[in-house]
């Protein structure tokens, strides 16, 4: 049985060595990519709530406060049980102190529970020529490594990023993502396979860089951040609408914890705390056997 002091001594061992760090990137890589290659090479993962689900936010390299979390939601012991899953919405490095510790740990609960631990690719696991500012993790391997292998690691690491999914659909439940749906598509179509088959650049920007706003009811280009969109509570109602569930959950923007958008339609959640001034952190627990949890979701969340 594993614990969570197992997998940081694990975690804290594999970071500081070159060699068991490219191994389990591999491992993780291989992994995920047998996961995409199953899904038809879809960036969609699509499911049903069999157990309870735990939503992680942003971590950006807050591995204690995730280990905070994680300690008082008992998750090792229902991993143990195979009665859990998790799911984290990306960011897990940058801005953070303990951001390669972060990924690794991440890489090692996936690796070692891979259909209880779903990761979920944010703006700061880039695509090629959309990388976030500031992006400092390749200057951590660097410091870390030297320059020559701390960047065959970043490489290794980007290659790893490609396979990681974009979008959960739970159909009569929940789409999560990291910072908006697939607004371009919804602009388009109207039937969800359409809606969510994600291809193209323009759906990636949506799904990693967009928001949502209380200011507009459509759609509009997101300023503040230079990529992405930003959309209304009409748009989140159409979504809502169009493939059949209750409400959206994702990360990507900073805020004490967690908050909410479009009259309940859109949960944010943050799971870092401190650098941006936020006092908490938040994880969101979803029970298998009720359908209207999300109609009191503030009872769901954890806050520490």
């Amino acid at each position: 049985m594993k614990s969570i002091e197992d997998l940081m001594r694990k975690a804290k061992d594999v970071a500081k060595d070159f060699y068991k760090l490219q191994m389990l990137i591999n491992d993780t890589k291989h992994e995920l990519e047998f996961e995409f290659a199953t899904r038809g090479r879809k960036h969609l993962v699509k499911e049903h709530i069999s157990t309870p689900m735990i939503f992680f936010g942003d971590i950006h390299g807050d591995i204690y406060t995730l280990i905070e979390l994680m300690t008082k939601l008992n998750v090792v012991e229902q991993l143990n049980g195979s009665s859990l899953k998790m799911v984290f919405l990306g960011d897990y490095i940058d801005r953070g102190p303990h951001q390669l510790l972060t990924l690794v740990f991440l890489s090692i609960l996936k690796c070692e529970w891979r259909n209880s631990i779903l990761l979920l690719r944010g703006n700061h696991e880039p695509i090629r020529g959309l990388e976030p500012y500031p992006h400092d993790f390749p200057q951590e391997l660097v410091e870390r490594f030297s320059v020559h292998s701390g960047m065959e690691l970043y490489y290794s690491f980007l290659e790893m990023f490609e396979a990681i999914p974009l979008l959960l659909y739970i159909p009569g439940s929940i789409l999560a993502f990291h910072g908006g749906p697939p607004l371009s598509r919804i602009e388009r179509y109207t039937e969800p396979d359409d809606i969510l088959n994600v291809r193209y650049r323009e759906d990636f920007e949506d799904i990693l860089w967009s928001d949502p706003t209380e200011d507009i009811e459509g759609i509009a280009y997101n300023v503040y951040r230079g990529a992405g969109k930003v959309w209304g509570w009409r748009i989140s109602e159409r979504i809502i609408e169009r493939l059949g569930v209750k409400v959206m959950i994702r990360g990507h923007e900073p805020c004490n914890g967690f908050k909410i958008n479009h009259r309940g339609l859109v949960i944010t959640l943050f799971s870092m705390k401190g650098y941006y001034g936020n006092e908490f952190a938040a994880a969101l627990k979803v029970p298998h056997d009720s359908s209207s949890w999300f109609s009191n979701i503030e009872s769901h969340i954890l806050l520490v």
